[in-house]
């Protein structure tokens, strides 16, 4: 049974390739997708993986943190029978999703599904402020996009806001009516969930400004129609495209904001020790603090897949 439980964000400081490994579109390589809303996910083997490498190029090089390592991810696959590892992860699901807009340069939209999701991970580590009342206040109108006020990707004319929202083609009728909850949203989330390095000051500010709440329709288009696909190719030795060797791939875009929620077990050990479930959880935010940069997903050598992380947590510890 989990005894202590947080949120990891993950903000994507470049692109993200987390393959399914399956094709049944036009993209030779597309990204992972929760089964019955299609929303762009890393699954959760992917997430605790990369933890695991980050800390083992971390820690690698002392004994006695590799030991630590084994006792909170887990023994290596010939030692499984040994015990498992005292932390688990969920999958990272999107909550912030950022798309090409008319004004403003792009903006961060979600949706209601999105957010009570989000609200419901919130409750089960026992949040219970402004928060979570602000999500319950949002339910956009069909067709409209719930803003801020002044918004910064809401279409202007002679300075002044015209009422109207334009992310990649299409265009959604603005509504001010609830830029209050709006505003206590983005203020956790900028206090909470994005990166807190003074180098984020402009990204953070802007947050406020530029969330949008769209329905869920749309959003699902938007994850759907707005992912970043590219094509690769492989040189060979003539300097020529090899044979066959042309392949197209789908990216999570830059500035996306994931999350997923961290648990932790009393672990009884094969050697009659124990690993507390509190001592994981400091761990993960050790790695967290120390690490600065994790890669996940695949690409690494094509700079794919860096993320910052935050750790959240509503118990004694609070966030990294």
């Amino acid at each position: 049974m989990f005894k202590k439980a947080a949120i990891v964000f993950f903000y994507c400081e470049t692109p993200l390739h987390a393959g399914s490994g399956t094709n049944i579109s036009h993209v030779d390589l597309p990204l992972q997708r929760e089964r019955h809303t299609n929303y762009p996910i890393i699954q959760a083997s992917g997430v605790k993986g990369a933890c695991r490498d980050w800390s083992e190029g971390l820690y690698g090089s002392d004994n006695g943190k590799r030991q630590e390592i084994i006792r909170v991810f887990g023994p290596a696959t010939e030692q499984t029978s040994d015990h498992s590892g005292s932390l688990a992860f969920t999958d990272a699901q999107v909550l912030l999703f950022p798309v090409r807009s008319f004004a403003g340069g792009f903006a961060w939209i979600t949706c209601p599904m999105v957010l009570e999701r989000f609200r419901r991970r919130l409750h089960m580590l026992g949040e219970a402020g402004e928060v979570m009342e602000a999500i319950a206040e949002l339910q956009p109108l069909d067709d409209k996009a719930l803003t801020a006020n002044p918004c910064q990707v809401a279409l202007k004319e002679d300075g002044q806001q015209i009422g109207k929202v334009i992310l990649e083609d299409m265009a959604l009728e603005q509504d001010v009516s609830q830029t209050q909850a709006i505003g206590r949203l983005a203020t956790w989330l900028k206090d909470n969930a994005m990166p807190c390095e003074t180098v984020y000051g402009y990204i953070k500010n802007r947050l406020e400004k530029s969330l949008v709440v769209v329905p869920d329709d749309y959003f699902q288009d938007f994850v759907n129609l707005s992912t970043e696909v590219v094509t690769r190719i492989r040189i060979g030795e003539t300097g020529t495209v090899e044979s066959g060797a042309l392949w197209s791939q789908e990216l999570l875009l830059a500035d996306t904001l994931l999350y997923s929620l961290a648990l932790a077990k009393n672990l009884p050990l094969k050697n009659n020790g124990r690993q507390e479930a509190q001592k994981s959880m400091e761990f993960l935010q050790n790695i967290i603090r120390e690490g600065k940069i994790l890669q996940m997903g695949g690409d690494e050598t094509v700079g794919r897949g860096l993320v910052r992380l935050r750790y959240y947590a509503v118990s004694p510890g609070g966030t990294s």
